[in-house]
């Protein structure tokens, strides 16, 4: 793991906040789901300051989805907004969506996510 240190935790000098959040949705609308949040997640990565999301499915209509903020306050500020989100894939993210719910949140305190395997 050569070049991984603590600073990988940190941005803009903030220890990295998460939550993972619950999903159900219509099972007749997963691709239309899955397309809607995808492009949902980018204008909130692109308006909002997250930093990225990824979603997994667990079985068909139950996703589970890992969302990443610079820190608490980021995360918190985009939801006092969040209502004022009118981009044009909401309408089809709703339609599909039963429910979801945060179900974990906290601060990174250590981070051995990696993009590739490792190698020697």
């Amino acid at each position: 793991m050569s070049g991984y240190t603590l600073a990988t935790l940190r941005t803009g000098g903030t220890i990295m906040f998460c939550v993972v959040y619950d999903i159900e949705i219509e099972t007749t609308l997963e691709t239309e789901f899955e397309e809607s949040w995808f492009v949902l997640c980018q204008d909130i990565y692109q308006r909002h300051g997250s930093l990225g999301s990824r979603l997994h499915k667990m079985e068909k209509g139950k996703y589970f989805a890992y969302a990443q903020w610079p820190n608490k306050v980021a995360w918190e500020k985009m939801w006092a907004t969040i209502d004022q989100l009118t981009h044009p894939s909401q309408g089809a993210y709703l339609k599909a969506l039963i429910s979801s719910t945060a179900v974990f949140q906290g601060e990174v305190t250590k981070d051995v996510l990696m993009r590739e395997t490792y190698s020697s």
